[in-house]
């Protein structure tokens, strides 16, 4: 093309051209009349918008090289229209012989050092009207500021880092790497122009296809779905036609200077708007396998498809498409990924059993209320053990929390490698979203009613500890065989659930990420899994009420053990029904029915304890609990010497 640039009003045949040009890449300016009017403003505007340029509807250098019509994108210089009559407009208050004599050093220093480009010039300019208005050179002078004692004039400017020498130094650097990546950009493009002429040689067995592409004669818009075409994976093209049942179009795709072509799977009519420019039910969706390269790096490369429709054995249209194709290995990327995570959340649950008691639990971890044991610290080999995320207030593994860790991690990375091989979110199924729902209020609604049917009260359970009724216990974590044990006995809620998760899990897996938007679990495995949870919560709370049982015995042996010390301070004791008795006894006889009355209750509370909680009772601690005074009781009456 001869004009380097083009505005409203123009015509001729490099107006033509920029209109075929436009059509090319998916921009229809109206009719290929040679008029530079309102359409093709519309189509520069989008394109220029498509291509991060400036949207001002001007074809100029830029635009003209993303539409391939010029070699370089280099803009007209400037210097050529800052003349002396322009600058002295700009400079109304300064002798027009200065500005004669020292314009030309300054344009043509801009020149040698290549910064002579508008912006610059206009900043250049504007420095001079502010500092140096006469626009004549004018000394700093010598001070004591700038110059030493004994050093060359202005020495003290050297090598001072503080007045920005590293800053623009660093500048230096970074503009050097950004001009490196733009001409690695411009090769790339200059590659992408040989395009037309690869695709007359991929085409020159068909007459009537060459001369399309070179007239645009039956050119319809197509892109991709996807910010970047998977390779070796389900490609989709969107391809702005109808498709005819009564003479059915077979559609072929090319890519020029590569061995192995892609393969046109499938085509369906689509039935959602893709974007403004393919509506539904006018438009077909192509799912295409792309022959992947050799190389890993990068991951991400740019490459051109030709698309063509034929029908009856006839050329019909065809169109071009310019898109991102990843490759294959950034898929992997998830898996450092989720290990990333999954080590992240295991490091964050060490460092949540590290808090040490101090002193009074001689190094071991706080139980945490309403568990009996200990957490336990972390060896090397659980920050690798999935089941360490699954512990519940008790310090045992959920297995409704296993459900939504292993559905969460599946579908997380599944989503997480589609969006890498194809730069879009996925979307996902209602059957998927209903999966997630239903583990997750399962989760919760399981954890709340273990939790109440299998506690002990805050009082008692504080009461327990502060008396080291179970302080030998052995500390304890999360074990796999909680995932299908409750209390020593074997649990088929739990069996159940694991099962049928599992199963959906291996489904979900096998399905693969790319169909993570159709997935579907039957309706009837869907309410087996709900109905699972139901049943594990319904087998919770009809299970015989040991721990309620248990609360309520504990709660009488505090009573009867604040009574025992409150008889024992008082010199006296209790009757039958355990009131106290009005004023005093014999040191003999002083609080030998309370006392009698609470190791009564001691001994049918412990078998209760070791029963329902399944730990060890410290026996000797349970029958001092009752202290006053920091004195332990006296022993009973009978083994007195009177």
């Amino acid at each position: 093309m001869d004009a380097q640039s083009l505005r409203q009003g123009d015509s001729g045949d490099d107006v033509r051209e920029l209109q075929r040009a436009l059509m090319q890449h998916g921009f229809n300016p109206g009719m290929i009349d040679g008029e530079y009017g309102q359409g093709i403003v519309a189509a520069i505007i989008a394109f220029q918008s498509s291509e991060r340029l400036l949207p001002d509807g001007l074809a100029g250098p830029r635009t003209m090289f993303a539409l391939r019509l010029v070699d370089s994108n280099t803009l007209p210089s400037p210097i050529a229209g800052v003349t002396v009559e322009v600058v002295s407009r700009m400079f109304p208050a300064t002798p027009i012989c200065n500005i004669k004599a020292n314009l030309p050093p300054l344009l043509s220093s801009l020149l040698t050092n290549k910064v002579a480009d508008k912006p610059i010039i206009l900043m250049a300019l504007a420095t001079l009207r502010a500092e140096v208005e006469c626009f004549e050179p004018v000394s700093e002078g010598q001070s004591r500021y700038n110059t030493s004692p004994s050093g060359h004039p202005f020495d003290l400017y050297d090598n001072r880092r503080d007045l920005g020498s590293a800053i623009l130094e660093r500048l230096f650097l970074a503009l050097l790497a950004i001009l490196s990546l733009f001409s690695a950009l411009s090769s790339s493009r200059a590659a992408a122009a040989e395009t037309s002429a690869a695709l007359e040689r991929l085409c020159g067995e068909n007459p009537d296809l060459v001369q399309a592409t070179r007239e645009m004669k039956g050119f319809v818009p197509a892109t991709a779905v996807t910010n970047a075409l998977p390779a070796e994976g389900d490609a989709r093209i969107v391809y702005r036609t109808r498709l005819d049942s009564a003479n059915p179009q077979r559609f072929h795709i090319f890519e020029p200077n590569r061995a192995a072509q892609p393969i046109v799977v499938s085509a369906e009519t689509t039935t959602s708007a893709v974007n403004d420019n393919f509506p539904s039910n006018e438009s077909v969706l192509l799912h295409v396998r792309l022959p992947g390269d050799s190389h890993v790096w990068p991951l991400f490369y740019r490459r051109d498809f030709l698309v063509v429709e034929c029908a009856a054995g006839q050329f019909r249209s065809w169109a071009m498409i310019q898109a991102y194709v990843s490759s294959p290995s950034v898929a992997y990327l998830w898996l450092p990924v989720s290990v990333t995570v999954f080590l992240l959340s295991t490091w964050a649950v060490s460092r949540s059993r590290k808090a040490i008691l101090k002193v009074s639990t001689d190094g071991k971890l706080a139980e945490k209320y309403p568990s009996v044991f200990s957490a336990k610290q972390f060896k090397p080999i659980d920050y690798i053990n999935p089941i360490q995320l699954t512990a519940d207030a008790f310090n045992q593994a959920s297995v409704q929390k296993f459900q939504v860790l292993m559905f969460s991690f599946i579908v997380g990375s599944l989503v997480l490698s589609l969006v890498l091989r194809t730069g879009t979110l996925t979307d996902l199924s209602g059957t998927l979203v209903a999966l997630l729902g239903i583990s997750g209020i399962g989760a919760a609604v399981s954890q709340v009613t273990y939790t109440s049917k299998t506690r002990l009260s805050f009082e008692n359970w504080a009461w327990l500890q502060a008396n080291r009724v179970l302080e030998e216990q052995a500390e304890r974590g999360p074990q796999w065989k909680d995932l299908v044990l409750t209390n020593r006995e074997f649990d088929v809620y739990k069996l159940q659930t694991i099962v049928f998760s599992v199963a959906v899990a291996v489904a979900l897996v096998l399905d693969g990420a790319a169909h993570l938007a159709t997935f579907e679990v039957p309706p009837t495995m869907l309410q087996i899994l709900g109905l699972s949870q139901v049943v594990f919560v319904g087998g919770i709370l009809v299970r015989p009420p040991a721990t309620e049982d248990l609360d309520k015995a504990l709660t009488k042996l505090r009573d009867a053990a604040k009574t025992y010390s409150e008889a024992a301070a008082r010199n006296t004791d209790v009757d039958e029904t355990g009131k106290l008795v009005p004023g005093t006894q014999s040191p003999v006889t002083v609080a030998v029915h309370a006392r009698r009355q609470y190791e009564e209750l001691v001994g049918s509370v412990i078998p209760m304890i070791e029963s329902t909680l399944e730990v060890e009772v410290n026996e000797a601690a349970l029958r001092e609990a009752p202290m006053n005074g920091g004195a332990f009781l006296r022993p009973p009456v009978e083994n007195c010497a009177v």
